[in-house]
């Protein structure tokens, strides 16, 4: 094919099994092309032999100097070897990993170029979405690579406009340099050593920044292994989140006054609580007391409702033993000048008189009509006892008989009557007392009696 020894054939046929050969002249077009080129550029022989290199380029790259110079070098026996980007049937992007090979004959001048590829789409794919990653971070993160001992190797713009230093001023020295020297102890070293073991840290970290100014980094410290899955270093992504934490520890400060407010507000509304309880203690105790009070007074009510009842019945029965002293008094009182009615009818003299006139009763019958009103013999004329005496015996049957009448009527015994001169208070505190009235009664009777005196 392109070589005439077969030692050299065979070497070539293992090759081309897997491998993406073609062969152009010194002018570009294509002599031939294996069945891996073909398949990864998706042509067929025939539609690609004899034409142009340049139908596998982007019409944009084919335009400019550095796509001639390419031809050039390689028609002067230079190869080119590199990473192509070419566009496939249906202007599809197809990466090569390629190597152009000028052929020549035996005086040493070149007669075409045999080229070697291998297609690295996939491969170019993953690497540029990893580039892409590691460019995004690089624009929005500060990065920082250590070796394993903990010394700086490098350093992106972000991380250095964080901490305020420049890229000369932090290689090659420690990362202790941004660490605060009352954490620089056992837990720091501790740090490290977890690094080394492989192991990444992620936290809220305080640094210092050059200076001594505080900064506070949301980071990751990552070991990176290498093709041989050793630890060769760490690569810390870092974010600077000093405003937020600033701001968080402002509210977390003012938070702990607002706590140290309502812990008083709530001792208070506790002691207000605790006085609220006594009230209330204070209130159902009075309550009790009242209903004590409310008890007692519904007892005194019905005890004064009792004694007004009873002073009630005194006050009758006292009233009917006035009335009965009132009559007793009347009827035994035959000394008394002028005293009732006489059995002829006649008017008396004195107080009886009008209590009779006044119609407080009369042991006689009213005057008859007719017969002048005129006085009784006075009780001297009871003096006069001898025989035949003029009204001597009638007006001792008189009075015999008002005696009796009174006697029946208050209900006396048939013991002799006190004397008809006794005192009159005397005799109604006999009357009063011989009814059986309760002590109760006892102050009333006194102005009973004086009353009806």
């Amino acid at each position: 094919m392109l070589l005439p020894n077969n030692d050299l054939k065979s070497k070539l046929s293992a090759l081309s099994s897997s491998q993406a050969l073609i062969e152009f002249d010194l002018g570009g077009k294509v002599v031939t092309a294996n069945k891996n080129f073909l398949d990864a550029m998706g042509y067929r022989l025939e539609e690609v032999q004899g034409q142009h290199h340049s139908l596998f380029v982007d019409p944009v790259e084919r335009e400019t100097a550095a796509y001639r110079e390419f031809w050039a070098e390689l028609r002067r026996g230079e190869a080119q070897v590199a990473e192509y980007k070419r566009i496939g049937k249906g202007g599809r992007e197809v990466w090569i990993q390629a190597s152009y090979n000028p052929l020549r004959k035996r005086d040493g001048k070149p007669y075409g170029v045999f080229k070697c590829a291998t297609d690295i789409t996939a491969q170019k794919l993953r690497n540029a979405d990893f580039e892409g990653k590691l460019k995004a971070l690089d624009r929005s993160q500060g990065i920082i690579e250590f070796n394993l001992d903990g010394t700086v190797i490098t350093a992106n713009p972000n991380f250095l406009a964080v901490v305020g230093y420049g890229p000369d001023e932090v290689r090659g020295k420690h990362h202790r340099m941004f660490v605060d020297s009352a954490e620089q102890g056992a837990e720091y070293e501790r740090f490290w050593e977890v690094l080394r073991q492989g192991e990444f840290q992620q936290a809220e970290y305080k640094r210092i920044a050059k200076g001594g100014r505080e900064v506070w980094i949301q980071a990751t410290y990552n070991p990176v292994r290498d093709a041989s899955d050793r630890l060769v270093k760490v690569v810390k992504f870092a974010t600077d989140i000093t405003a937020s934490v600033t701001e968080r520890l402002r509210r977390a400060e003012l938070q702990r006054g607002i706590d140290r407010d309502l812990d008083g507000i709530a001792s208070s509304i506790s002691r207000a609580s605790q006085q609220a309880m006594s009230a209330a203690s204070a209130a159902e105790q009075a309550s009790g007391n009242t209903q004590s009070v409310a008890a007692g007074a519904e007892e005194l009510a019905a005890s004064v409702g009792e004694i007004s009842q009873q002073v009630t019945r005194s006050l009758q029965v006292t009233g009917r033993a006035v009335e009965q002293a009132n009559a007793t008094s009347t009827g035994r009182h035959p000394g008394y000048r002028g005293w009732g009615l006489c059995r002829r009818g006649h008017p008396s003299r004195g107080r009886a008189t009008a209590r009779l006139h006044a119609g407080h009763g009369s042991l006689h019958p009213q005057p008859r009509a007719g017969v002048p009103a005129r006085r009784c013999h006075p009780p001297r004329h009871r003096a006069r006892s001898y025989p035949g005496a003029p009204g001597t015996l009638r007006h001792r049957a008189c009075k015999e008989r008002r005696v009796k009448a009174a006697q029946g009527r208050a209900g006396a015994t048939s013991r002799s009557p006190p004397r008809v001169v006794t005192m009159h208070v005397r005799r109604r505190r006999a009357a009063v007392q011989a009814t059986g009235l309760p002590r109760l009664a006892e102050p009333l009777q006194g102005a009973a009696l004086q009353a009806g005196a």
